[in-house]
């Protein structure tokens, strides 16, 4: 099962671990990609992660009591490496990475500039605004 979620307007990484159980029917994660760097949401993900689990995260903060406690192996990642835009590409275009759930938001290109507005006054709101090409 791939499950895809986002910690936006959370203040805590508990109601967000507890969604992520309940979608999971209880069950711990095998392998958690955090991908925002958000404290909440890298918390989150330890907290889901099963034991002996694997996490892929580019941070320096991070619970490490509660990672050592589960025995859990980190992997780390640099976005800009070499073959991470090329992999990631692939990976959505062959389906095994859903990320239509990470799009909140759409606009034309003509309203590119609302667009930006709007994730400026609605940042908690917003995971991925997509501004379409111009026709």
């Amino acid at each position: 099962m791939c499950l895809t979620t986002s910690c936006r307007g959370q203040r805590t990484s508990v109601p967000l671990a507890d969604e992520v159980e309940r979608l999971l029917g209880g069950h711990h994660a095998d392998v958690v990609f955090e991908c925002s760097g958000a404290d909440i949401c890298i918390d989150a993900g330890v907290k889901t992660s099963k034991i002996g689990g694997t996490m892929g995260k580019n941070y320096t903060n991070f619970p490490i009591a509660e990672v050592d406690g589960k025995k859990m192996r980190l992997i780390g990642c640099f976005r800009y490496s070499f073959g991470n835009y090329r992999d990631a590409v692939n990976l959505v275009a062959s389906g095994k990475v859903n990320v239509k759930p990470l799009i909140t938001h759409r606009f034309k290109f003509e309203d590119a500039a609302k667009a930006y507005d709007y994730n400026i006054t609605h940042g908690g709101e917003v995971v991925k605004t997509i501004i379409a090409g111009p026709e």
